[in-house]
Parts: C-alpha cells; sequence; structure tokens
C-alpha cells in the first residue's frame, strides 16, 4: 500500500474516541488492621477497597472490630479520571 497522502485520514471515520471519564475513584486504605470501610453511609466491604464515585464530595468512614481509626472520617472531594485516597491509621 502507497503512503498515506494529505487528503486521507490515517484513522477510520467510523472510529470514535470513548468519552471522558465521568466517574472518579476513592481508594480506602487502613493502616494496623482491616475494617469495614464506608462512603456516604453506604457500606463497601473490608479494606482495602477502592469505590466509583460520582465526581464532588463524598463523607469516608470505616468501622473495625472493636478498633478506633483516625481520623474518624475523612471528607474527600471527587474529581473525575481521579482516584484520591483515605488513610486511616
Amino acid at each position: 500500500r502507497a503512503p498515506l497522502t494529505p487528503d486521507e485520514p490515517a484513522i477510520p471515520a467510523t472510529f470514535r474516541m470513548a468519552p471522558r471519564a465521568e466517574v472518579g475513584f476513592i481508594r480506602i486504605v487502613t493502616r494496623g488492621g482491616s475494617a469495614r470501610a464506608r462512603i456516604d453511609g453506604q457500606t463497601l466491604g473490608f479494606t482495602p477497597v477502592v469505590a466509583r464515585v460520582m465526581p464532588g464530595m463524598h463523607y469516608v468512614s470505616v468501622e473495625g472490630a472493636g478498633d478506633t481509626f483516625l481520623p474518624t472520617q475523612h471528607g474527600i472531594d471527587a474529581v473525575a479520571g481521579d482516584t484520591l485516597e483515605a488513610v486511616f491509621t
């Protein structure tokens, strides 16, 4: 096949770029144990866990079996297409 000419597109016209990610992610980690992770009061499972969230403010907390983790809650402002981390010790 001959090289492309300036008038010929390199990518077929049927090709479409994927839309920009409209969700963000929060990674919840506990140091020194495992705990149930919650975002906005909804239980997700045990840490470590990565949760998909809509952009905006979310409140992250953990609940251990008799263990107290600090801080007790994180306020995370999620950004579309990014992963933020909430660490509890």
